[in-house]
C-alpha cells in the first residue's frame, strides 16, 4: 500500500491542477499525453484562482454600491460591519494561491512525509493498518465538509429568494442595482464555479494538513 494518508485530498487537488501528477511514485517523469494533461490541469487551476478572484473584486464593489444607495447610517461603520463575509471569500483564494504557486515544494514535502511515515512503521502490517485508518478521516473529513458547503449554498439560496419574493432563477437582476443583466442561475452558476469550488478545495487543504499532521505525530510517537 502507497503510504499516502491524505489520498482523496490529494487526488482531488491534483485533479484541479493544485497538485503535480507526478506526485505518484509510479508516474515517473511527465511525457507525451500526461505532459499535456499536466498543463491543461495547471490551466485549469489557474482560471479557477482568476475566477474567483473577479468574484471577489465583484463582490466587494457590489457590497459598496449597496451601502452607498441605502440610506442612513455611516457607511464606514456598516462596511466594517460586512467585512468579516468580505474577508471569508478571499481566505479560499489565498490559500489556493500558496498552494498553487508552492504545488512543487509541497509535493516534495508530501514525499518526505510518507517516507518518514514508512521509516516509523517498518512492519507492513502495523503500516497498513494505520494508513487505512488514516484514510478513513480522510473521507470522512471530505464527506463531511462537501455536505456542509453544498448544504450551506443551497440554504442561502433559499434565503435569498424567501427575502426576495420577486426573485428566481429565471429572472436577470441578479447585479441589481447595476444596469447590467444577468439571470440569477447564471450567477449562482459562476458562483459555485469559482467561490464555492475554490472553498471546496481550500477545506481539502486543510484536511491534508490535519490528517499529515496526525500522521506525523503517530509516526514520532512510535520512533520515542
Amino acid at each position: 500500500m502507497d503510504p499516502n494518508p491524505a489520498f482523496l485530498q490529494t487526488r482531488v487537488l491534483k485533479l484541479f491542477g493544485f497538485f503535480p501528477l507526478s506526485l505518484d511514485r509510479k508516474s515517473g517523469g511527465l511525457h507525451g499525453s500526461r505532459c499535456v494533461l499536466q498543463s491543461f490541469l495547471t490551466c485549469l487551476g489557474a482560471c479557477l484562482l482568476l475566477g474567483n478572484c473577479a468574484c471577489c473584486c465583484l463582490q466587494f464593489v457590489w457590497t459598496v454600491a449597496i451601502l452607498l444607495i441605502e440610506n442612513g447610517g455611516n457607511f464606514l461603520l456598516k462596511l466594517f460591519v460586512i467585512l468579516p463575509l468580505l474577508t471569508d471569500s478571499a481566505r479560499p483564494f489565498l490559500v489556493l494561491f500558496i498552494v498553487f504557486t508552492q504545488r512543487r515544494r509541497l509535493q516534495t514535502f508530501y514525499r518526505k512525509i510518507a517516507d518518514f511515515v514508512t521509516t516509523a512503521f517498518p512492519d507492513l502490517i502495523v503500516r497498513q493498518r494505520l494508513l487505512r485508518r488514516w484514510r478513513l478521516y480522510s473521507v470522512c473529513l471530505f464527506v463531511v465538509t462537501q455536505t456542509l458547503q453544498q448544504g450551506t449554498f443551497l440554504w442561502s439560496q433559499q434565503v435569498v429568494f424567501s427575502i426576495s419574493p420577486s426573485m428566481n432563477f429565471t429572472t436577470d437582476n441578479a447585479l441589481s442595482p447595476f444596469q447590467t443583466k444577468l439571470t440569477v442561475w447564471k450567477m449562482s452558476l459562476i458562483w459555485f464555479l469559482f467561490p464555492i469550488t475554490n472553498f471546496i478545495l481550500s477545506q481539502q487543504v486543510m484536511v491534508l494538513v490535519m490528517v499529515l499532521s496526525l500522521a506525523l505525530s503517530e509516526s514520532l510517537h512510535s520512533l520515542e
